[in-house]
């Protein structure tokens, strides 16, 4: 089950990256994004928060609005990713690569 806090599930960030003051008032850091759509993110937090996360709750709630949660199994999608779902280490290397890159990787 993708990870509320440390998956990269909405946007480019992390929602404890995107939402530090809230995920400092965090108790289950092991909340999955279904238990988050199913009401369970505030229960995670703690019963005083600040205003900053009090604001940032508000932003995660918005988010979790516009998500559409469907039955089975998680299915990312990734350029790095082959169609069965193994990682493609070719496309992985020349996403390292630049032209300014050393051709030796110890240098």
């Amino acid at each position: 089950m993708p990870s509320f806090w440390h998956d990269v599930w909405n946007g480019d960030d992390s929602m404890a990256e995107k939402l530090p003051e809230l995920y400092s008032h965090c108790r289950l850091q092991e909340l999955t994004v279904k238990q988050a759509a199913e009401g369970g993110l505030r229960d995670s937090l703690v019963a005083r928060r600040s205003t900053a996360a009090t604001a940032q709750l508000a932003q995660a709630l918005q988010i979790m609005e516009q998500q559409r949660l469907g039955e089975g199994r998680d299915r990312r999608q990734s350029p790095l990713f082959k169609r069965n779902g193994d990682l493609d280490t070719s496309m992985l290397y020349k996403t390292l690569k630049t032209p300014d890159s050393s051709p030796d990787p110890w240098a």
